[in-house]
């Protein structure tokens, strides 16, 4: 998992990180041949902050879908995919109210990402 700022979290086969402030522009992937960006890989990309919290799963190309992925925000929105034309996805850019799960005001927000569930 890449985390700005914090560089590259490896889990190891899973794991649980807190941190003290925002986190934007996180982007994790699972997979031998996943770069720090997530690509090839399906990958979720999500900021928290104590605003507005956004997470979403994405597979615009160059992603690729490699592994099944759910996100639940603390709020317990979810947004999952568990083969590449998963609906729930973005394929390409825009439309960011389809797909993107949102929290708003929680300075403790946080995230589950469950990969191969």
């Amino acid at each position: 998992m890449q985390i700005p700022g914090h560089g590259t979290v490896a889990s190891g086969g899973g794991g649980s990180w807190s941190y003290g402030q925002d986190l934007k522009g996180v982007i994790a992937s699972v997979g031998k041949n996943c770069n720090v960006n997530g690509v090839p890989c399906t990958a979720a990309e999500f900021t928290l902050v104590s605003g507005i919290s956004s997470a979403d799963i994405t597979l615009i190309p160059p992603h690729q879908y490699n592994h099944s992925l759910r996100i639940t925000l603390t709020n317990g929105q979810t947004k999952s995919c568990d083969h590449a034309g998963c609906s729930s996805a973005f394929h390409q850019d825009g439309n960011d109210e389809r797909y993107q799960i949102q929290e708003a005001n929680n300075p403790h927000s946080g995230i589950k990402l469950e990969f191969c569930y």
